[in-house]
């Protein structure tokens, strides 16, 4: 555990300045993970076997 890291409170400066940062790259992630789950249903829909290959 680092020792060096001081405590972030939700009304410090620092805590409001990273959160428009991390709600952006929540937004990105939560995006790319719709997108890949898009391309994974069109592929099963063309190809179902790949399903079963699987592991």
């Amino acid at each position: 555990m680092r020792t060096d890291l001081g405590v972030l409170r939700p009304g410090d400066e620092v805590a409001v300045y990273l959160r428009t940062p991390t709600r952006r790259r929540t937004d990105l992630v939560d995006g790319r993970t719709r997108q890949t789950n898009r391309l994974r249903d069109q592929l099963l829909a063309f190809f179902p076997a790949l399903e079963r290959v699987r592991a």
